[in-house]
């Protein structure tokens, strides 16, 4: 839930807790939408943020202690306005701590809320000092505030193939970025050493079997190749279930089934309706798209180095 507390889809009330606010006003994997727009929608995040912040709060055992963390975190804010200059980064540090401050912190600075004439005459320093912050979540949010100057290049979703392969990287750096799960989604389907989870193939042992070509294309363009068993299928039973997977063993009695959640299934062959191969792999294409040239020829370093 990109480290909201007591996270909710929509929290009445509460637009920093309210993960749909949060997935608009970021950059990055987890992003809405997804795809078509690679820029923040400021006129549609104040929308959002007053069409939650106008509904009644949550009467809950929690809400005392939000309420109470809310009024820390806008004092923060008016504290951000008034201190000096030498003592804002400490200010900036304490609210930058959790991700709802994080989040009142960056509607403050577009605007969208009452907060943000506290640090009118500091918004965009305030911005690119907290774009340079060391948790990449911090840094997906004030980012895309900055001027395109200011931004970090990424790739993406046409690199230069030639400009990347020419990179050096390091696989020490690429490790850390493999498993930061929010940042590259890596460790949420495949597994290094067990380590991770058991959806995707295991790389313990994929340096061995790719070039660093080979690895990059199949990040780039997943479908390209299909790696052998993990064919995606949908599977439609007599009784109306339904299930997308993939197939490991097809016998006369009994069917047997991987779901994507890397769940195993025991199906009786005889109840199964339809079998449906899907064309495209499960691994989404553009993974790369939101890392620097660098941090894409770190990661490709280190699945290099796995053998």
């Amino acid at each position: 839930h990109f480290g909201l507390d007591d996270a909710r889809v929509v929290a009445p009330g509460d637009p920093y807790r309210s993960v749909l606010l949060y997935r608009m006003a970021k950059q990055g994997n987890g992003r809405m939408p997804h795809l078509g727009s690679r820029k923040l929608d400021p006129l549609g995040l104040k929308l959002m943020h007053d069409w939650i912040a106008a509904m009644p709060l949550e009467k809950t055992s929690r809400a005392p202690a939000r309420l109470g963390q809310v009024e820390t975190q806008r004092k923060l804010i008016h504290s951000l306005g008034l201190a000096k200059r030498k003592d804002q980064p400490d200010t900036l540090a304490k609210l930058l701590d959790q991700s709802s401050g994080a989040l009142m912190l960056q509607q403050a600075v577009l605007g969208n809320s009452p907060l943000g004439q506290a640090i009118e005459d500091d918004r965009l320093e305030i911005a690119a000092a907290a774009a340079q912050h060391k948790n990449f979540r911090v840094r997906e949010l004030f980012e895309p505030l900055l001027p395109d100057s200011q931004r970090a290049k990424t790739l993406g979703p046409t690199p230069d193939t030639a400009k990347l392969l020419a990179l050096k990287g390091s696989p020490v750096k690429g490790g850390i970025l493999f498993r930061q799960a929010g940042r590259t989604l890596c460790v949420n389907c495949h597994r290094v050493q067990g380590e991770g989870k058991n959806i995707g193939p295991d790389l313990s042992q994929i340096g061995a079997r790719l070039n660093r070509e080979q690895l990059l294309e199949s990040l780039l363009v997943p479908s390209a190749t299909i790696p052998d068993g993990f064919t995606l299928y949908t599977l439609e039973m007599k009784s109306g279930e339904a299930h997308s997977g993939f197939l490991l063993e097809r016998g006369k009695d009994t069917t047997q089934f991987r779901l994507i959640t890397g769940e195993e299934k025991t199906l009786p062959t005889q109840g199964v309706k339809r079998f449906t191969e899907v064309p495209t792999s499960i691994m989404p294409a553009g993974l790369l798209q939101n890392l620097t040239p660098q941090e894409a020829a770190d990661l490709i370093a280190y699945l290099a180095s796995l053998r």
